[in-house]
């Protein structure tokens, strides 16, 4: 599974490791840092977990585990992290509290905002407004 961001790249294996490339200036590669990465590096701090899904918005990743779990890390000003009231970058993946009692079915990334859908059909959304993307009406 790959996804890929406005400038950076993020991969899973067959085994649930995540790898990640490319720009860092929010921290989106997950490495807790903001450097840039030329090459494919494992995400460590998602050792542990199964990963068997990555998305990527313009400049943040959400990771679902095989417990159906979701991380996220990244550009998070516009709240599209959905870490609640953290309107900041997180550069570390971090579990999603608010959505740990879902079972994920998938996740989509847009610039500045996210949404899920559950296995039993509920739609879930987070982030800017901007146009009327979350699905709430007017911004």
């Amino acid at each position: 599974m790959v996804g890929c961001g406005r400038s950076h790249t993020c991969a899973c294996t067959e085994v649930g490791d995540v790898y990640t490339w490319g720009n860092n200036s929010s921290g989106q590669l997950g490495h807790g840092t903001t450097d840039n990465e030329l090459s494919p590096r494992k995400v460590t701090a998602l050792n542990g977990k199964k990963i068997e899904a990555v998305f990527c918005g313009a400049c943040h990743t959400v990771a679902i585990t095989d417990l159906s779990s979701m991380y996220s890390w990244g550009q998070g000003q516009k709240f599209q992290l959905g870490q609640g009231d953290l309107p900041v970058d997180i550069p570390l993946p971090k579990l999603m509290q608010s959505l740990v009692s879902k079972r994920v079915s998938t996740v989509g990334c847009g610039k500045v905002h996210s949404l899920m859908c559950s296995e039993n059909g509920e739609v879930y959304s987070w982030g800017t407004n901007e146009k009327g993307c979350l699905g709430r009406g007017k911004s």
